[in-house]
């Protein structure tokens, strides 16, 4: 169907039609990327039913070439997720960190609603809300952020997050006593205090951006929001410990190409065969043969001269076919029976092994 819908466009948009596809389909045109997805030793739906750990990244240089397949494999996943509901499935966990790299996704957010029902949890990773309207729009964002049942800021470095952090938190109602003093008759001072009550927000922007370096906010789900601060697992035991274990025992990881190294196409036996003709005085040296001046000047004579007695012979070849076909040509009017067998032609037009050298 696709195909036949290409097929019935016009020439402008079937153009344009191509252009994209051509720009869908180019980091194919990468031998690594070509070696890395021909073959799979991992079964997606497997996810839900054994512990599996999959890992994605690339390096940030490769990020351009490599995101329309990370688009792909996420949304492939999440499409084989929610394809049959299980009771009995392994849940699943999505850590999408800098979600924003991975460009617009409408399936991610067309599915979201409902994706707990799957069993499947899913976290984004943003620097601010700005980088979700870039792609997604401020009502995508809304929606976004709906779902979210745990939100987590760390910080705010602009006005809109730090805005929306503000206005998530709420407000406290706060009292305020002013006093007045007055002057009566005869020089008596009266005083007047009064006590108001007014709201205010919990945080205000500018101190959600000024927020200490170890506190985070946390919003949750039908609960109050909580300051919290941070875990340094680096400066806190026992997680200081275990992360220095850790790097202590690292376990070596030896240098693997993953692409399978493919053969320079000059070094392979059939390449001169199946190639252009060498040069005139051009030999192939095997890899640890030496010869001499005198050798390779007394060789390169000897090709030259197999090389122009070739070219005579098919050159005489080259004028009788040419005769036999221009008679040919000449009596094509004659009837069929004094016509000559195909047979007879082939025989007269192409040439004997020995005569091109191929005894």
């Amino acid at each position: 169907d696709s195909f036949n819908a290409f097929m019935s466009l016009n020439e402008r948009a079937a153009r344009s039609a191509l252009l994209d596809i051509q720009k869908a389909l180019g980091p194919f045109r990468n031998e690594r990327v070509l070696a890395a997805t021909a073959v799979t030793d991992m079964a997606i739906s497997s996810l839900q039913r054994r512990s599996v750990t999959i890992y994605l990244a690339p390096n940030i240089t490769d990020m351009t070439v490599l995101r329309p397949l990370l688009t792909l494999f996420v949304q492939q996943v999440m499409d084989l997720l929610t394809r049959e509901h299980n009771p009995d499935a392994l849940p699943v966990y999505f850590l999408l960190d800098e979600f924003r790299q991975l460009k617009k996704m409408d399936e991610i957010l067309n599915k979201l609603p409902y994706v707990a029902g799957y069993n499947i949890k899913m976290a984004f990773v943003v620097q601010d809300l700005k980088c979700i309207d870039e792609i997604y729009g401020e009502t995508a964002r809304h929606s976004l952020l709906g779902n979210c049942g745990l939100q987590l800021i760390l910080g705010a470095n602009d006005q809109v997050t730090a805005e929306y952090a503000s206005r998530a938190l709420g407000k406290r109602t706060i009292r305020y006593q002013s006093e007045t003093r007055t002057l009566e008759l005869f020089g008596r001072a009266r005083r007047t205090r009064v006590e108001q009550i007014r709201e205010r927000d919990l945080m205000m922007p500018q101190e959600v951006r000024q927020m200490r370096e170890d506190k985070a906010i946390l919003l949750v789900e039908g609960q109050r929001p909580i300051l919290a601060s941070k875990l340094r697992y680096h400066a806190i035991e026992p997680f200081k410990t275990a992360a220095l274990a850790s790097r202590q025992n690292t376990v070596p990881v030896p240098d693997v190409e993953m692409a399978r190294a493919l053969p320079v196409p000059a070094t392979l036996p059939d390449y001169a065969v199946d190639g252009p003709d060498p040069r005139p005085g051009r030999i192939e040296l095997d890899r640890h043969e030496v010869i001499d001046d005198a050798a390779f000047e007394a060789s390169s004579a000897e090709n030259v001269d197999a090389a122009v007695s070739s070219k005579e012979r098919l050159v005489v070849t080259a004028r009788k076919l040419k005769s036999v076909i221009a008679a040919c040509l000449s009596a094509a009017d004659m009837p069929m029976n004094q016509r000559i067998s195909i047979q007879d032609v082939l025989a007269k037009t192409i040439p004997d092994p020995e005569e091109v050298g191929l005894d």
